[in-house]
């Protein structure tokens, strides 16, 4: 093989192998969901692992002992809240797939390796009573919450 040759293969290996880790990180361009890297552009962006919600800062912590569904949290909400936490998404760039308005409880879509920054910021904002991450573990948490708090209502 000529030198030209080899540098034509080496470039073409290394282009290949880095779109392949780009799209195996999830990297690679697109919009996702109105979440920018520019906090000129929205009141969210990502600065490396770290979430910014509206001048706020959410560091990367240790991932918790517990499973969850990644790319998604639970969000409650009260059922007087519920305008105020629909326009709250909205205005985060945050698209609801769930609802579950007997317990409260809407599952929210997120940036994927985010989910627990996510669930701290969320239980901070207007019209949302508390977050969790998706896992039946922390599901079961707010079950746990919401029935003390009724028993205390009564």
């Amino acid at each position: 093989m000529t030198t030209s040759n080899r540098r034509r293969f080496l470039s073409l290996c290394a282009a290949g192998a880095l779109s392949l880790s780009l799209a195996a990180c999830g990297g690679g361009g697109g919009d996702d969901d109105h979440h920018h890297d520019d906090p000129d552009e929205s009141p969210v962006f990502y600065a490396g692992t770290t979430l910014v919600v509206d001048g706020v800062s959410y560091p990367q912590e240790p991932a918790p002992p517990y499973s969850y569904f990644a790319g998604t949290v639970v969000v409650e909400v009260d059922h007087e809240d519920e305008d105020i936490a629909a326009d709250t998404l909205d205005w985060l760039g945050l698209r609801v797939l769930e609802y579950d308005d007997t317990n409260g409880l809407w599952v929210v879509e997120v940036r994927q390796g985010f989910e627990v920054q996510w669930a701290r910021a969320l239980a901070e904002q207007d019209g949302i009573r508390e977050a969790y991450l998706n896992g039946a573990h922390y599901r079961a948490q707010a079950a746990a919450k919401r029935a003390a708090a009724k028993r205390l209502a009564t």
